[in-house]
Order: C-alpha cells, then structure tokens, then sequence
C-alpha cells in the first residue's frame, strides 16, 4: 500500500466500518501495528451527538427511566432530599450520554459512574441490576464519600452482563434508612453488545485514548467512559472534553473519588 494514501485508507475503512454490522466487520482486515502507527498520539475525545441528549431529564429525586415497574424504588418527597445543592448544581447525575440514561458496552463486567454532590446521607448508597425478564441480578451496598465527586463501581464477574441482552440499573442514595420514600435515585439502562474479531484486535493492540476513539465511533459510551479515565490522572482534559460533548459539562471538572467500597447485600 502507498504509505502517502495510508491516512485516506484508514479514514474510507473506518467511514465504512461505522456503516456495516459487526458480522461484516470481520471481512476486513489490517495490521494491526498499521493501525497503532496511524492513530495520533493526541486524540479528541467525542461522542457522537444524539437525539435525546441533555441533563434535564437525566437525574433527580425518585427520577431515572422505570422500564420495568416491579422493584421501582419510591419517589421521593418534596424537600427530603439530603442534599443540599448549590445555584447551578447538578443533582445525582448518571455520566450518561443521553436523557434516558441508555449506555452500550462490550465488557461483561463494565465499570459505571455517578456524579454524587455532597451529602449528609450516613448510609451510602445502593445498586441494583435487573435483567430483561425484571430479575435482580445484582445488589450492592456502596460507601459515599464527604464531599461532591464522581463515584464509580465494576459489576463483578459473578454478575457478569450476557451479550444481546439489556439491564435496567438503579442507583440511589439512602437518606433515610427508615423511610425510603426519602431516597434519592436515578435509573438507566446497559446493553452489552460486540464489535466483532477485526475491532476486537485493534482494542487489544491500542492505547487506552486509541480504544477510546474506536469506542466512540461505535456508540459504545460505557467503555468509552471507561477508557478515558483510565488516563484520566494524566490527561484530564480529555476527560474534560468527552463529558462536555455529551452536556455534561457541568461536572467535567469534578473529581474522580476513589472512596466507594463495595459491601454486597443479601
């Protein structure tokens, strides 16, 4: 291949990988250290515009999306929130890419995040994941840190999300442990999809930035999240970047805590 037409084959092969299934994905192919010596070293981080994006809907006391009725938590009443937000502030916010807080992933065992403002709530706060047929299939108990930030947890193994398939989460912060009706929660839904052998290769031959750009092309949020704040210490601008190009801007400069210890629930 002539080196000089290299930079305008990879931009005609990632046009048209965008437009085909993951099945026709893996008739084609590169080397895969073509692919790592074309991608630059600084990459913008993106995600592609949706219809539905925005923060309005996203978050908020007893909100979230309830696909599913059979284990909605209550909605919270009026003033009993347990936090107290500034002029400006977001409220408990899912880093989601679009109001109905719909994210894809690749990994059986994704990591999520949460923006939490600062809270007096004692008892940290709760997740919960539910598959298609409205059974929960995991349940955890997660520390809250002191003061405002973005929290984050993995779904373990044992929890592991099967491919096709879509889960509804929850994620809510217990003001009251007697009265839930106190709570606070916000709701989304996880979808596990694949990319296909020929991607698959790429990610496991490129940088953390290099999967995150791949990621994002391909609508894959969560891992593209992911990703970036794998760098994130190093390259907080790209962090930065990536949250405001889905409106999240407001919380782009929020730390990352590493505050959240797991306590399973039976």
């Amino acid at each position: 291949m002539d080196v000089m037409n290299l930079p305008k084959y990879l931009e005609f092969v990632g046009k048209l990988a965008a437009r085909l299934s993951p099945t026709l994905l893996i008739l084609f192919t590169l080397p895969s250290q073509v692919l790592a010596q074309s991608l630059p070293m600084e990459i913008s981080i993106k995600f592609p515009k949706a219809d539905n994006r925005g923060t309005p809907e996203r978050t908020g006391a007893g909100g979230g999306r309830l696909i599913n009725p059979a284990w909605p938590p209550p909605k919270a009443t009026r003033g009993s929130s347990c936090f107290q937000l500034e002029t400006g502030q977001l409220p408990l916010t899912a880093l989601m890419p679009t109001q109905d807080n719909l994210g894809q992933t690749i990994s059986p065992t994704p990591t999520l995040y949460w923006y939490v403002p600062q809270t007096a709530a004692k008892s940290g706060g709760e997740l919960v994941i539910m598959n298609d047929e409205g059974r929960i299939t995991y349940k955890t108990r997660l520390k809250v840190a002191d003061r405002s930030g973005i929290v984050q947890h993995t779904i373990p193994a044992t929890a592991a999300l099967e491919i096709g398939k879509s889960y509804q989460w929850y994620f809510t912060i217990i003001c009251d442990s007697e009265d839930s009706s106190k709570n606070v929660f916000v709701s989304g839904t996880i979808k596990r999809t694949t990319l296909g052998s020929l991607l698959d290769n790429y990610l496991q031959q490129a940088t953390p930035l290099q999967q995150a750009e791949i990621y994002a092309k391909n609508q894959i949020w969560i891992d593209t999240l992911n990703s970036v704040a794998k760098v994130y210490t190093q390259k907080p601008s790209e962090w930065e970047e990536l949250l405001t190009s889905v409106g999240l801007s407001a919380i782009a400069k929020e730390p990352l805590l590493d505050c959240c210890i797991a306590e399973p629930l039976p």
